[in-house]
């Protein structure tokens, strides 16, 4: 999650988008391209049924809130926030006037969500810091079978096959989201993330973002981008509407990316542009104004980039161990990366691979979505290497007939100034990478089925062990973000959950009290666990309190005075996220994560896997390490507190 700041000057041709007629532009509203989404395919034939997103009532929420701040106030600070609140809540004054034009809104919004435009601008598009390390995101994907490592050619073949089959059912209108077809897939929601996925980019623009989204139906719009050391290749992969957007075979896309290795590896090198993705959003819409405006070349290697379905990333990298590994998506070399396109997906020389995405358009979880379908994909795929209709389908690819892949980095025609943004923008990301750190804790031996016989919600025993293991190695406890989805809602993006709570102290003082016994221990982590469960269930129904409050204060009138509740260095405190946290389990997933949100903060995303929980801590800090150190003894102290617990249970 993100948070904007505010926009700069204004120079050169900033607004040249794109040269096709074929494209329709994202400015943060989803209401302006509801007709796309056509109810008579079954993707989105119950779009119209979904709720919209629900304004809380406003006592409820102030009564949420307060509770939400107790843990983290003394009695004075306390006292005057419920002053504050209690202000804000007279009859007549500015609480109910802000309620009631958030109902207006509310209402104006109806076939959407009343927050969906203000947090897809202020929470992304106007975020001006780079977008890496800050805002995109990272998943690590399982290796292949014993039989088929160690292959970056047949990786990229498989994982790039599955996504362009994904791809092809989207366009279709096929509901992916139907678990009885689509074993694993994120099930019944808001489907309206997925016409963003596909040939879709986000463009930098002077304070404030938008994206450019390409018609799939167009035959133009077929194409793939592959970056190999920093330069730029691409080639058809789909057969186009006409085709029913059917894939291109797996050999034929193996044959393709043997020959681009080829030709990176042999030729000249061309000026490394992907590194300005990596740049501070104005530095980068800056650069490329610049770009545009010096040659009509230099546009149409942007269009071709910015239209391709998605961009595939053939790194010379070995990465080995886990933390390497999710290193190198996490960031990497910016050269070999084209950070504004909504999906890439990275393949490394040994075969490890991972996927990166971007975040302004729609949540992660409809993207796990993908990652799931594509990683079952590859594994049914090798499955039937040596299957006659594999054979059949090696004898179709033989017989296909393409051009060579292209080289579009020679469409480059850079001046003195943008070679100048260039050197500029990889000195300033190398800085940006080198203050951070990320950590990898594979936990084995405890995940969510043991988890669950503690009578613990798995998320929310990993919530406790976040706090606990803050706790110890900061001193005291800070406000923690952990979103959720709220697909359930019409266009719907997240909501908080606060996990901090009078409970979740009373369990973090009760693991490190030398007169708690095990049964008092075990007691204050299944009350600790139970009230984060009943926060996030409340959570989930549009009740709790940040994005309410947050749409409250939006809507303050020039020259109407900020409501003391808004001013309150508590209520600052307790929406300073300094651990950001995050669930997205999957079986086949090596790790995943994105960077803090603060700059003394932690990002912690982590797995709650069958077995196993898995973290990566990422920090500006060099935080991570000693931090994964604290997780692994939190966890082994609450395990044994509640084994114990039980164990002298079943002795009475």
């Amino acid at each position: 999650m993100a948070y904007s700041t505010g926009p700069t000057h204004v120079v050169g041709d900033e607004c040249w988008l794109t040269n096709s007629k074929s494209a329709f532009i994202f400015k943060g509203d989803y209401r302006e391209h509801l007709h796309l989404e056509d109810p008579s395919k079954k993707l989105y034939r119950n779009q119209s049924a979904l709720p919209p997103l629900p304004v809380p009532d406003l006592n409820t929420s102030c009564e949420t809130y307060l509770a939400s701040v107790k843990a983290l106030a003394t009695e004075e600070e306390y006292a005057r926030t419920l002053s504050h609140v209690r202000e804000f809540l007279q009859p007549g004054g500015m609480g109910h006037k802000l309620h009631q034009r958030l109902l207006e809104r509310a209402e104006e919004y109806g076939n959407s969500s009343w927050l969906q435009h203000w947090w897809n601008v202020g929470s992304y598009l106007q975020f001006r810091m780079s977008n890496v390390i800050n805002v995109s995101y990272f998943f690590t994907f399982k290796d292949l079978p014993t039989g088929f490592r160690n292959d970056q050619v047949l990786r990229a073949a498989l994982l790039t096959h599955g996504a362009l089959k994904y791809r092809q059912l989207v366009c279709q209108g096929v509901d992916v989201n139907d678990r009885a077809q689509f074993p694993g897939c994120i099930g019944p929601g808001c489907a309206t993330p997925f016409k963003y996925m596909f040939n879709a980019c986000r463009i930098p623009l002077f304070g404030s973002d938008q994206s450019v989204h390409y018609s799939p139906e167009h035959p133009n719009h077929q194409h793939i981008v592959v970056i190999r050391k920093g330069q730029f290749f691409t080639f058809q992969a789909s057969e186009g509407k006409d085709g029913m957007w059917e894939p291109f075979e797996t050999e034929w896309l193996e044959t393709q990316f043997s020959a681009i290795i080829r030709m990176a590896d042999s030729g000249k090198a061309k000026p490394h542009v992907g590194c300005l993705t990596g740049a501070h959003r104005d530095a980068f819409a800056a650069a490329r104004s610049r770009m545009v405006d010096s040659s009509p070349s230099n546009r149409e290697f942007l269009d071709v980039v910015q239209s391709a379905i998605f961009c595939v990333c053939l790194d010379d990298a070995v990465p080995v161990t886990r933390t390497d590994t999710n290193s190198a998506l996490w960031h990497g070399d910016s050269c070999q990366r084209w950070f504004d396109k909504s999906m890439q997906l990275v393949i490394f020389g040994n075969g490890k691979a991972g996927m990166v995405g971007e975040h302004s358009n729609y949540d992660g979880q409809p993207m796990v979505g993908v990652a799931n379908f594509l990683l079952l994909h590859e594994r049914k795929l090798i499955e039937r290497v040596n299957s006659p209709s594999a054979q059949s389908e090696q004898k179709c690819a033989r017989n296909r007939t393409s051009d060579a892949p292209r080289n579009i980095s020679t469409l480059l025609q850079l001046s003195t100034d943008s070679l100048w943004d260039m050197q500029n923008a990889m000195a300033e990301y190398q800085q940006l990478v080198a203050k951070h750190d990320l950590s990898v804790l594979p936990y084995h031996g405890l995940g969510s089925t043991k988890i669950k016989t503690f009578r613990c919600s798995p998320d929310a025993f990993v919530q406790m062990v976040i706090q606990l293991a803050y706790k110890r190695m900061f001193g005291e406890c800070r406000a923690t973000y952990e979103p959720l989805s709220m697909r359930k809602f019409r266009h719907g993006r997240t909501e908080t959950i606060r996990t901090v709570s009078t409970a979740s102290q009373a369990m973090v003082s009760a693991m490190d009290d030398p007169n708690s016994s095990a049964a008092d221990r075990a007691l204050a982590i299944q009350n600790a666990c139970s009230q984060h469960s009943a926060y996030t269930k409340k959570a989930a129904a549009g009740k709790v309190c940040d994005r309410h409050l947050m749409g409250l204060n939006m809507l303050r009138k020039a020259g109407e005075k900020l409501p003391g509740l808004f001013q309150d260095p508590l209520y600052l405190k307790s929406k300073t996220w300094h651990i950001s946290t995050s669930n997205l389990s999957h079986e086949l997933f090596e790790g995943w994560g994105w960077g803090e949100v603060v700059p003394d903060g932690l990002g912690v995303a982590y797995s709650t896997n069958k077995n196993m929980l898995l973290f990566n801590v990422t920090s500006a800090r060099k935080f991570a390490a000693d931090f994964c150190s604290f997780l692994e003894i939190a966890i082994r102290d609450m395990v044994e507190a509640l084994e114990e617990s039980r164990s002298t249970e079943s002795k009475l």
